[in-house]
């Protein structure tokens, strides 16, 4: 956030408002998702004396807001950000509602193949008593707020025929998810 030029000589309240900031906007010519860091950084130089301040926040931030500023007129001021943004690799969507479900692969899944699959969701349980009798060929949802059943559960899926498992978490993590393992 860039604030108007003030000469500090004693103490004073600043107030932002939050308000006044715009979306930074990034387009592409067709869907990318952001994968990895957005960061941001900001330079000022004024009087012989500069400073270079960024931040950075892993995948699970989606926005950054921005206050304008009036041109700078005595001295420098840079702004710049940075995303990473690739080709979505897993796309899901409830036919007849726009619900991003915000899907990514586990790190050891096997990737679908790049032509569209419809599947048909069964809901499945919880991790820790799934049921999948009824999601032979099927997308079981399974309810996994811990996490700590997902090699079994997978394994389980499988072995009853299950088509792929979408595991619901209830928090989002703040690292990087895209990290293969393993044999694809």
């Amino acid at each position: 956030m860039v604030l108007p030029e003030v000469k500090v000589t004693k103490d004073m309240t600043v107030t932002l408002d939050a308000r006044k900031t715009v979306p930074v906007d990034i387009r592409t010519p067709r869907p990318a998702e952001q994968r990895g860091v957005l960061s941001y950084q900001t330079y000022r130089e004024i009087d012989g004396h500069s400073l270079t301040q960024g931040t950075m926040y892993f995948d699970s931030a989606k926005r950054l807001y921005v206050s304008p500023t009036a041109r700078v007129t005595d001295g420098t001021f840079e702004f710049a950000s940075r995303w990473q943004l690739v080709a979505p690799l897993l796309r899901a969507k409830v036919a007849g509602s726009d619900a991003d479900l915000n899907a990514y692969y586990m790190p050891a899944s096997p990737l679908f193949s790049d032509r569209r699959a419809t599947l048909t969701a069964v809901d499945a349980g919880d991790a820790a008593t799934a049921d999948f009798s009824h999601a032979r060929g099927r997308l079981a949802v399974v309810n996994d707020p811990t996490g700590a059943y997902e090699k079994e559960l997978v394994a389980r899926a499988a072995a009853a025929g299950v088509r792929a498992v979408m595991l619901v978490h209830f928090s989002d993590s703040g690292w990087t998810r895209w990290d293969p393992q393993g044999e694809r």
